[in-house]
Order: C-alpha cells, then structure tokens, then sequence
C-alpha cells in the first residue's frame, strides 16, 4: 500500500543523489525504502538509512522540537472559570460532584436563589476576551460550538481530547445567566443549573488542568459578521449538503452560519482550530477557505491525513479517566505534535503536500496500531469501544491537494460545482485578510493553517 502522493524522490544521507521512496506495511507497522543508484544499496527504515534525507532529518528535529513543545504548552484553569468552582466548591463545602448537582436543582427555593444569585459571570467576561493565548507550535486546539446542542459539544470535547492536547468549548455552559437578559434570577431554570453544575463536576480534572478551555462566542457572532457567511455558504449548490428536506436546509444553514461566525473570530486570532463534526461543516469550510488570491495564488484545502480511530460509549468520567491514565493516547498526541512541527516548515514545493501527507501517515499509522493493541488487551477499554470515528487532518494553503476530508477522498465541492457557484471569487473579506496576513507570517511555508474533521462515518 502506497501513501498519498508516492512515491516521492528525497536526498541520499550518504551520498546526496536522488534516491526513490516507497513505504510498506509489514507486522502492523510501516517501513520505507529507498533505492540508491549511487551507493546500489537497498536501505531499510528506520533501522538504517531511515528513508532518506526526508525521514532522518524528521527524527532528528522531532528530538528537538519535544522539549520547546512542552515549554510552550500552557496550562491551568481560566481565571473566570476558577472564580466560578472556587465559588461553588465554598457553597458545596467539597468539590462538586453530580450528587451536588441534583440537591441544588431540588433544593428549597430560598437555597436555590441565594446559590443562583452570587454565581460569578465568567461567560460574561469570556464573551468579551477570549483569555487564551495563542496555540502553540505543534499544538491543534479544536474549537466546539454548540449549535447540535451543548451535550454533543461536550461528548465530542471529550473524544477529541484522546487525539489532541485541548479543546474550546463555549463559556455559556459554565454559566447558567448566560442566555439570561439583565441576570433575571427568575428566568434561570433549575434544569440549567443541573446541566451546569453536572459538566462542571464532570469536566473538572480537565478544566483545572487546561485542556478544556473556555471562550463567549458571541463577541463573533455579530450580524455583521454572521451575514457574510450566510451569504457565503448561500452559494453553495443545494445538492451538497446533507439535508432531509430545503426547510430544514435553510434553518441548519442559518443556525452553521452563525455558528462559524463565533468561532472564526478565535480562528482568526489563532487561538483555536477549526473542526467539522458534520458533512455539512466539512462543505461549509471548503466553501469558506477555498478560492481566495493570496499573494497572487489562490487558497485551497489539501486533505494531509484521513484515519479511522477508535470511538467509545462511555460516560464523561470514563472517557476522563482514560485521558489521564492511557499512555497509548499520550504517546499518539505526543507524535502528532512532533509531526506538525515538521509539517509547520515544509517550503512551498510540488512535492510539499505528498511530504507532510508521509510524515503524518508515518506517524499516526504506527501511533495508532499502538492504541489498538492496548484497546485489545485491555477488557473494560473493549466493553466502552463503539465503532470508529473518522479523523482527518487538512491543510490550508495555496498548494493544489486532493481537497477536504470526505470519506471517499474526494473533494467535498468539485472544480465543476465550485466554478458554478462562484466560490472560486470568495467575498469573505474576513477569512480573506486572516488567510493574507497567514501566509504573511509563513513566509515561504506550503500549508498556512490547519482543519480538522472528526464525525461518524454516517455524518
């Protein structure tokens, strides 16, 4: 089986002529081997050449990245989110738990509206500055809304964070005043405060350590903003997007709309990743980044890795507890960071995408087999494991790829469907600026960004 692209002609270590790279799978993992004319040897990686120039210099950087990685991963909870569970945890008298959670929602209504009433804003603060710095080199930082509602944003927060090192997800849900005008404590509902107090004793080892992060989308959403990407994501022909009825269509595109609209706001200021968790989110984005002049070139989304990983049926405190016990997980996120970093310097070149599509496959190919042997040892791991979800990586950038991350590898928009709908004249002027001032700042770097897809092979 061949990677993307393959097969791709590097440097000889030894020698510096051409040699010709092929990739094999062989006992669960992944060798390559290249052909020297030169030297007439037939090298084997990684237990001697290393597959050239391309693979050797990748470990060596991989060693040095590690450690500048670890320094710029910040850590720690959000200052108005601790305010918030330093607040609760005083009324509780111990750390919160779902128990806790139920007493105050069945409370007696005078307990009720004195916990409600002293309940700090953190959303109202978060929705006027993020408070997150911006993602470090090697690092994906997804960004989850909630516009298929707050509980599949929390159960993909916590599948997500399996693969990748933290998530964003939306300040409302620590705040039960969030959706409240003027902090009416008569319009909070003892439902919203279950829901509030339940996440936040769920996702507490989480938020304390920083992976789950927090910011108010809508200081992005407002309409002027919204409205450029309805407009948008109105050119997009009918028959692309996934839909049982147009009524339907029209609302969930609204409803996309703006929801993008709050997160490219983060995305903009390189604070968060985007993240498709549905087709419909995998078309918006091809619409949104694809088709706009940068420096005389035009941008695309190229597909960099397509996996099918490991999903789970588990409660909240299962999937936390695998967080922070599996070493399987850990080592995956660890390789996937080192990669990025190599994919993060690839120079624009004809072979620029087929040699970040190589390093990832490398990488999370031989990552992965790891998880799956732990999950076959390990009984309670193969009680909660159900199906598989697909995770794909894309980058963004002026390089020509195989387009965004549909489950047949083919591009979500054709070249056809995107000439018609005019999406190759993006009027975004918002992504457009982000995209310029990107590649500004990468130089001559091939891929400018990074996209994610994560969903159910039916999305």
């Amino acid at each position: 089986m061949e990677l993307p692209g393959m097969p791709l002609r590097v440097g000889c270590d030894q020698c510096g002529e051409s040699l010709e790279l092929r990739t094999h799978h062989f006992d669960g993992e992944i060798l390559f081997t290249a052909w020297c004319e030169t030297d007439g040897i037939r090298w084997k990686s990684p237990q001697a050449h290393d597959g050239g120039s391309l693979f050797s210099d990748w470990r060596r950087r991989r060693e040095e990245w590690i450690p500048e990685m670890e320094e710029a991963h910040t850590s720690g909870i959000q200052a108005p989110v601790r305010a918030v569970y330093k607040y609760l945890e005083e009324w509780a008298g111990e750390e919160l738990t779902p128990e806790f959670a139920n007493r105050m929602a069945s409370a007696p209504r005078n307990q009720f509206e004195a916990l409600i009433e002293g309940w700090p804003s953190a959303a109202g603060f978060l929705n006027r500055q993020a408070a997150l710095n911006v993602i470090p080199r090697g690092a994906l930082r997804p960004v989850l809304s909630s516009w298929q509602g707050s509980q599949a944003m929390i159960d993909a927060a916590l599948r997500l964070l399996l693969y990748v090192d933290s998530v964003v997800i939306e300040a409302e849900i620590v705040d039960p005043f969030a959706t409240v005008v003027g902090r009416d404590p008569t319009q909070v509902t003892r439902e919203s405060v279950r829901e509030c107090l339940t996440w936040l004793a769920e996702l507490s080892p989480l938020v304390v350590n920083g992976d789950i992060l927090f910011a108010g989308r809508w200081r992005g959403m407002h309409p002027s903003r919204s409205v450029d990407y309805m407009s948008a994501l109105q050119k997009v022909p009918m028959e692309c997007w996934a839909s049982s009825t147009p009524e339907d269509l029209v609302s969930g595109r609204g409803l996309l709309a703006n929801s993008i609209a709050g997160d490219f706001l983060l995305i903009e200021e390189q604070k968060a990743t985007p993240v498709a968790r549905h087709r419909n989110e995998e078309v918006a984005f091809e619409a949104l980044f694809s088709g706009h002049k940068v420096d005389g070139r035009t941008s695309h989304l190229s597909t960099l890795a397509r996996l099918s990983v490991p999903d789970f049926s588990a409660g909240a405190g299962a999937l936390v507890r695998l967080r922070e016990q599996s070493d399987s997980f850990a080592i995956w996120r660890e390789h996937l960071a080192a990669a990025l970093c190599y994919v993060d310097e690839i120079p624009e070149s004809p072979d620029a995408i087929a040699r970040a599509q190589a390093v990832l496959s490398n990488e999370l190919d031989h990552s992965l087999s790891a998880v799956q042997k732990d999950l076959t040892k390990s009984p309670a791991l193969s009680a909660i494991r159900a199906g598989v979800r697909r995770l794909a990586f894309a980058g963004v950038g002026s390089a020509v790829g195989a387009g965004f991350m549909s489950i047949a590898g083919e591009p979500v928009l054709g070249t056809a469907v995107g000439a018609a709908s005019g999406l190759s004249a993006n009027a975004i002027q918002t992504i457009s600026e982000y995209l310029k001032e990107r590649k500004a700042q990468r130089s001559t770097a091939a891929i400018w960004d990074l996209a994610l897809s994560f969903r159910k092979d039916e999305g």
